[in-house]
């Protein structure tokens, strides 16, 4: 909507919805969510049973990513890009098998899928917009 209207308060709320979640939401490996929904601030739970790192939501953080640094050119918002991808997106696929995790926990086995879902596409597709 900015980018069609030029509205500087849009991008104002666009701004702070990133610092908000860059600061209290996002896990050390570039993605965020807890059953594919926020928590209070700094509430990060990283084992399976908390179902972190959904591979919607972290292709969608890369997407606003993308397109807060087309819009601004600043680097931080690249950088969570490049962290995002390095270490979550990428984590989320298996090297052997190609097969993905819906859910990506940083602790316990990764429940790695070869079927085609929503979110389980999502995993490639957001390696393939980035990586191509």
């Amino acid at each position: 909507m900015y980018r069609l209207t030029g509205d500087k308060d849009l991008l104002n709320v666009i701004n702070y919805t990133f610092d908000d979640i860059s600061a209290n939401r996002l896990f050390v490996t570039g993605t965020s969510s807890d059953h594919e929904r926020f928590q209070d601030d700094h509430y990060l739970l990283a084992d399976t049973s908390a179902h972190m790192g959904e591979g919607c939501v972290t292709t969608t953080w890369l997407q606003f990513n993308t397109q807060l640094f087309s819009i601004t050119g600043d680097l931080k918002y690249y950088n969570e890009i490049e962290k995002t991808i390095y270490n979550h997106l990428l984590g989320a696929e298996n090297p052997q098998t190609g097969c993905v995790s819906y859910y990506t926990p940083l602790i316990g086995e990764k429940p790695y899928r070869c079927n085609i879902t929503c979110c389980l596409s999502s995993v490639p597709r957001g390696s393939h917009l980035f990586l191509t």
